[in-house]
């Protein structure tokens, strides 16, 4: 399947993990729900399948992401 992420690598999977944990950080505390974690994870799946698989590209692939996800709030 091109440009499927290699879902039986569990190096990138602690590595996205470790991404969004260390994103929740960033986000207000009002904005931290779980419909937030999720949007966030999904934004860090989808960079890591277009091959963004280094930390800092998975954390700046969700990081452009938290105004969006704070907008859904208002």
């Amino acid at each position: 399947m091109p440009g499927a992420m290699p879902s039986s690598d569990p190096e990138l999977v602690q590595l996205m993990r470790n991404a969004l944990e260390e994103i929740m950080t960033r986000v207000p505390l009002e904005y931290a729900t779980p419909a937030t974690k999720a949007y966030l994870a999904e934004c860090i799946l989808k960079a890591a399948a277009q091959g963004q698989t280094s930390y800092d590209d998975l954390l700046a692939a969700a990081a452009s992401q938290i105004q969006t996800v704070m907008s859904l709030f208002i």
